[in-house]
């Protein structure tokens, strides 16, 4: 196909193309989304499904104007053998082949969003802190013209080793090649303050060239710009949010072209920088009025009615404020819970103070086809459609809602549960679906 078509030409070959593949998608793709392609060239995927190996092709098009993704998907030759007929090893490596960049052998994008996204989730429940951070190779395009895609293949290889010597537990501390040069680490129980002067400290202990050959070996500058954000800087369960959040920062970061700049307006008291050496965590001190910290004991009843993002208001003599909740701690001896919330800036001062929280009333059961509602070990759920930016752009995933059956009828049944009218639940589906799956909605007319 030609890299430059008309949108009619497109559609055609979508139409042709699904009668040689088991899937074919074709997603219009913004800006920011287009950006993090490696190239407009053929990426290869392999996937899990249903216990067959499936070979996934995406590329990127340009079409009168428009950056679409086209994504097709057909099971592997030889691929249909059943995956309880798999030994553990086999499925094991299976699935570590596919969660691994085939470049540098650190994770993958696919494991990213099905696996670490998925423990994200997990650690919000448990009401665990966790931060993300970006890490881009700066001049990628400057650095690929002039020394060509083997040199640009073994700087990226470097990079990736020198974060996976320390981000190598994939149970709390991972790194993930998302592109090209793009890759993003994931950490838990560190807030983004705690995370970024980790990062930067072992930033400024790494070599910042690296000699690479092709012909004649050559010292390469390898600069790099690092972004973080945390999940207590967003309202509920949304790492997508904590994604988009970091990749503003690194592209403020990149912009500024490395420039230190303070979180604030103040007076320098303090200058911890030398001339020719790594910048540190910290560049300074500043001296001005920091913003207040509320901290507010929960009882068990309590802490079960707020979670992270609930809205506060706190008085105190002078001074009022709404507030979202940052953090939450873990029940200590007494089973009580700390909430942690920023006040904006006025007449507060060290004491006191009093909270208040809004709690909405219970939902009304919602009627569900019977269909609809499934069962398991865990108890009923219903699966659900939510739209979720990912890199590839927008896309529609699957995921689980719990739900309590309050009543049943011949073919409906009534249910209670984290569903509004707003929510996408799967009634039917062309093929079997779970929880993590990308899917189309099909027209029910």
């Amino acid at each position: 196909m030609k890299k430059e078509c008309t949108e009619q030409d497109l559609q055609r070959f979508v139409q042709d193309a699904k009668l040689a593949f088991e899937d074919v998608t074709l997603t219009e793709l913004d800006e920011d989304s287009s950006r993090y392609w490696q190239d407009d060239g053929l990426m290869v995927d392999y996937e899990l499904r249903n216990g067959q190996v499936g070979c996934v092709l995406r590329r990127q098009i340009f079409a009168e104007g428009k950056v679409w993704e086209l994504q097709m998907t057909a099971p592997l030759a030889g691929s249909g053998l059943p995956e309880d007929r798999m030994t553990p090893r086999e499925r094991e490596l299976c699935r570590e082949d596919m969660n691994h960049d085939f470049l540098t052998g650190v994770f993958n994008r696919r494991y990213f969003e099905t696996e670490f996204c998925t423990r994200l989730d997990e650690w919000a429940d448990q009401h665990r802190c966790a931060s993300l951070a970006l890490v881009a190779l700066d001049n990628a395009d400057a650095l690929r013209a002039g020394y060509g895609p083997v040199v640009m293949s073994q700087l990226v290889c470097f990079v990736a080793n020198q974060w996976k010597k320390h981000f190598d537990r994939p149970a709390e501390r991972v790194v993930c090649r998302l592109a090209d040069s793009l890759f993003v680490i994931g950490c838990a129980d560190k807030n983004c303050k705690e995370l970024e002067e980790e990062l930067h400290t072992l930033y400024g202990q790494m070599p910042h060239e690296c000699v690479a050959s092709v012909g004649l070996m050559k010292m390469v500058p390898i600069p790099q710009s690092i972004a973080v954000a945390c999940t207590s800087e967003v309202r509920g369960r949304n790492w997508e949010a904590v994604f988009q959040l970091c990749r503003q920062r690194l592209e403020a970061v990149q912009q500024a072209g490395g420039t230190l700049t303070a979180p604030s307006d103040g007076t320098l008291v303090s200058l911890d920088l030398v001339v020719g050496q790594p910048s540190p965590a910290v560049g300074g001190q500043l001296a001005a009025d920091a913003d207040f910290t509320a901290e507010i004991p929960l009882e068990e009843s309590q802490a079960n009615l707020v979670s992270v993002g609930t809205v506060l208001h706190l008085s105190q003599s002078r001074a009022s404020c709404d507030a979202a909740v940052q953090s939450l701690s873990a029940p200590d001896e007494n089973g009580t819970v700390t909430a942690k919330c920023t006040l904006s800036k006025g007449a507060w001062c060290a004491g006191a103070a009093n909270a208040s929280a809004t709690v909405q009333g219970e939902k009304r059961p919602c009627v569900l086809p019977a269909s609809a509602v499934h069962k398991d070990n865990t108890g009923c759920y219903v699966l659900a459609i939510e739209q979720k930016a990912t890199i590839l752009g927008q896309q529609n995933i699957v995921v689980s809602l719990p739900v309590t059956v309050v009543e049943t009828g011949d073919t409906t049944a009534a249910v209670s549960g984290a569903l509004d009218a707003d929510t996408q639940v799967i009634v039917s589906s062309t093929r079997a679906v779970q929880a993590g799956d990308r899917v189309k909605i099909h027209d029910a007319s």
